[in-house]
C-alpha cells in the first residue's frame, strides 16, 4: 500500500470512527470528500477522486452502497 492509500484509508476510518461515536445509522461520503480528508494541510501533493473512489468500493461490503463517486456505508461498522 503506498503513502496515498494510506492516507486514504486512515481518514476513512476516521470517518467511520466520528459517525459511531455520533450513533447515526449511515455515513455517506463522497470520493472528493474523501481526498480532501486525506491531504494534510499542503505538506503533501493532491489526492486524485479515482484513488479515494478506488479505497471506497474496497471499503464496501454487505449493506453498503456506492452510486457514482457517492458511498453510503451502514453503520456501526464490524471492524475486525
Amino acid at each position: 500500500m503506498n503513502e496515498t492509500d494510506t492516507r486514504l484509508h486512515e481518514a476513512l476510518e476516521n470517518m467511520f470512527d466520528t459517525e459511531e461515536d455520533t450513533g447515526n445509522e449511515t455515513l455517506e461520503v463522497t470520493a472528493r470528500e474523501l481526498a480532501n480528508a486525506a491531504e494534510v494541510e499542503g505538506k503533501t501533493g493532491s489526492v486524485s477522486t479515482e484513488a479515494a473512489l478506488a479505497v471506497l468500493r474496497e471499503a464496501a461490503g454487505p449493506g453498503d452502497e456506492i452510486d457514482g463517486e457517492t458511498a453510503r456505508f451502514a453503520m456501526p461498522r464490524n471492524r475486525a
